[in-house]
């Protein structure tokens, strides 16, 4: 990267005869921009984006559903049974089961959606092309059935679960806090559904 400025040189009789300035290397600044701006959208245990880089995803999903009419998707996943993992095995085991987990979600969404971590043991997946809702739900079947596949930790076997709440933008909300809100009340109907399971919103959810 080089930064440039100058200016305009123009003799006595006004013909212009090119630019007097400087030229700068500026790689290094520009790369430790783009590496800190990097951070501030990655959670560092994971490696995923981040619950504001995952806003910001579904903010530009929602963006293109509006416009494109080709709705999205936003699941929001919640570990089943993990908090027992950290209280008796500690928090490295418990890490390194979330950078488990993170793997195998990427490994099941590949490049049909974005894969980030919201904060504990809360995940989210934001899908721009969500118009085949029946994909939709194989792929999250597909999730829940990979993260139930018993971990092995240092010698240590894990089972854990997953629950899912799903929403579609824009039908299900217009606006990044509707859509999560709405997701967030149909992981709640998973939960109280028995776990392990995925429920998409419907209006019944809000009565």
């Amino acid at each position: 990267w080089v930064s440039m400025a100058g200016d305009p040189i123009v003799d006595p009789a006004g013909r212009f005869e090119g630019f007097r300035g400087v030229g700068s290397d500026i790689t290094e600044i520009r790369q430790t921009q783009e590496r800190l701006t990097h951070l501030a959208n990655m959670d560092v245990l994971s490696g995923l984006p981040n619950r504001g880089r995952v806003r910001q995803l579904l903010g530009e999903a929602l963006g293109a559903a509006t416009v494109g009419n080709v709705p999205c998707a936003i699941m929001f996943l919640d570990l089943d049974g993990f908090k027992p993992v950290n209280d008796t095995l500690g928090h490295p085991k418990g890490d390194a089961v979330l950078q488990a987990v993170a793997k195998r979600l990427v490994d099941e969404v590949g490049s049909a959606g974005h894969v980030g971590r919201m904060g504990g043991d809360e995940f989210a997946v934001v899908i721009p092309d969500a118009q085949g809702r029946k994909v939709v739900e194989q792929m999250a079947q597909r999730v829940i059935d990979s993260i139930k596949e018993p971990y092995d930790i240092e010698g240590t076997r894990i089972e854990i679960g997953v629950s899912i709440g799903c929403a579609f933008g824009p039908v299900d909300g217009a606006t990044v806090d509707d859509l999560i809100l709405k997701a967030d009340l149909a992981l709640y109907e998973a939960k109280g559904a028995g776990r392990g399971i995925a429920r998409y919103f419907s209006s019944e959810l809000q009565s």
